[in-house]
């Protein structure tokens, strides 16, 4: 008998020993990929519900006091656009807004500022989504409001259909409801 098989046999049962008490962590750990495979597949599966390009139906605000109103009117304009590669974009506009009195929007009155600030919102980025707590999370990298740069808006969402409605809540309270239609291609 050689050299080499007296070796091998004297450890071959220090193998098997090691292997018998370590297969069952061994199974552990392929159980733990295979539901952690399962869980981003599911992941993958909602957020493509979310791709392509969605119309907003209706935008409406609940107050924490219980008031409703419409901030882009009655019958609002804009786009949420989604992609397969997690990017997104989102322009929201009021209905019957006013022209400026110059030609150049860096030239209006304060007041024309205003008023066209408050009835247009525009922002992109990057999007998540939590089927746990059913959230879609906007990871915005440029805004019209500066104050939403570099933040995570965080948007309740469900599916109706052809339809995609996202409630954000707001610190003070109010929610708004949005309900988008998906746009056929």
């Amino acid at each position: 008998m050689s050299t080499w098989m007296i070796r091998w046999t004297s450890v071959l049962p220090l193998v098997m020993a090691l292997a018998s008490t370590e297969l069952p962590a061994i199974r552990d750990v392929e159980a733990d990929l295979q539901k952690e495979q399962g869980a981003a597949a599911a992941i993958v599966a909602v957020k493509a519900k979310f791709v392509g390009v969605w119309a907003l139906l209706s935008a409406v605000t609940t107050g924490a006091d219980g008031k409703v109103s419409n901030r882009y009117g009655v019958k609002p304009s804009g786009r949420i656009t989604y992609d397969s590669s997690g990017r997104m974009s989102a322009i929201l506009m009021g209905a019957g807004r006013k022209k400026v009195g110059s030609l150049d929007l860096r030239d209006a009155t304060e007041s024309e500022s205003k008023a066209v600030l408050q009835s247009f919102a525009a922002y992109y980025g990057r999007f998540d989504v939590n089927e746990a707590n059913k959230t879609v999370i906007h990871h915005v990298e440029a805004s019209l409001d500066p104050n939403w740069v570099s933040t995570d808006l965080v948007r309740s969402y469900e599916f109706e259909g052809d339809k995609l409605i996202l409630t954000a809540a707001s610190p003070t309270g109010a929610k708004t409801r949005l309900v988008w239609q998906r746009q056929k291609d």
